[in-house]
């Protein structure tokens, strides 16, 4: 069982600047399928530069519906641990369990405090996501797959 200790944290800011970076060279995503009780949601786990923890965006839609949406809102959540890329099991404090659905690589194109666009290579996702902040350190986002 894996304890995360940032479960009743709000989302920490992202000390981000309003330029777009260089592209990167490529790192890592999973989507976890996040079982809690009667309520199930995908936790999407984003490794970007500089942060020592994943980027964390809840997703109420199941992946594989991602590309079909024209655009999914979605929320911040505080960022997880590393060990979530490979984690499958129980959360401690009876939060439910969590199941990898997806794993790949990812190649950043853009982050700024308003905007995050990756290119992804999974084994079930592929493509451009585009994750828009509905307002400067709003938790409130947007995805779309292209």
């Amino acid at each position: 069982m894996v304890s995360q200790d940032s479960a009743h944290q709000k989302p920490e800011s992202r000390p981000l600047s309003h330029e777009a970076i260089s592209p990167s060279p490529a790192t890592q995503f999973a989507i976890l399928q996040h079982r809690q009780n009667h309520y199930t949601h995908w936790d999407l786990l984003l490794e970007l530069p500089a942060k020592e923890l994943l980027a964390t965006f809840r997703v109420d839609q199941p992946p594989h519906t991602w590309a079909a949406a024209e655009v999914l809102s979605i929320q911040a959540l505080p960022d997880h641990r590393r060990i979530y890329l490979d984690y499958q099991g129980p959360v401690s404090g009876d939060r439910g369990t969590v199941t990898r659905c997806d794993r790949g690589t990812l190649r950043l194109v853009q982050y700024t405090a308003t905007h995050i666009a990756v290119e992804i290579t999974g084994t079930l996702l592929q493509g451009r996501l585009d994750l828009h902040a509905a307002d400067p350190g709003s938790n409130l986002w947007t995805l779309h797959l292209a």
